[in-house]
């Protein structure tokens, strides 16, 4: 299991070290069921130039986690909290690596519909799936 604390805010942060003092409404901690380990999503460019000499090249990379919320962590102010998330101009990450909380890292969302599913299809046993992007690249 991984812990991370989402948050959201309507104004971009500038203070990133991770607050254990925020309420409810502002942060909530969650133990995923996903491994906490981050995938590296790259972008470059490749091509053939007029020599016929092939180039590839690194245009940017960033860091992505894949997280799932499972049924045991979530309750209807979750699935609000995440709603609210995911509309909020700012979103926020904090992950746990056994003793201590790193500093929040600004991400980035996919669009769409809230990405709730259903385990088994029943609506008591709600899941939710994050793919979350780092705003800024490496």
């Amino acid at each position: 299991m991984s812990y991370i604390a989402l948050m959201f805010s309507a104004t971009e942060l500038f203070e990133l070290t991770y607050n254990p003092a925020l309420t409810d409404s502002e942060q909530r901690l969650y133990d995923t069921i996903t491994p906490k380990a981050t995938l590296v999503n790259r972008t470059v460019d490749e091509g053939v130039l007029l020599s016929g000499r092939r180039y590839s090249h690194l245009i940017h990379k960033h860091f992505e986690w894949d997280i799932t919320i499972s049924a045991d962590e979530l309750n209807t102010s979750d699935v609000e909290f995440i709603e609210n998330f995911l509309d909020s101009p700012f979103k926020y990450i904090s992950t746990h690596n056994g003793t201590s909380w790193s500093n929040y890292i600004q991400v980035i969302s996919n669009s769409g519909r809230t990405p709730i599913d259903y385990i088994e299809g029943l609506e008591d046993l709600p899941e939710i799936t994050l793919n979350l992007r780092k705003v800024l690249s490496e």
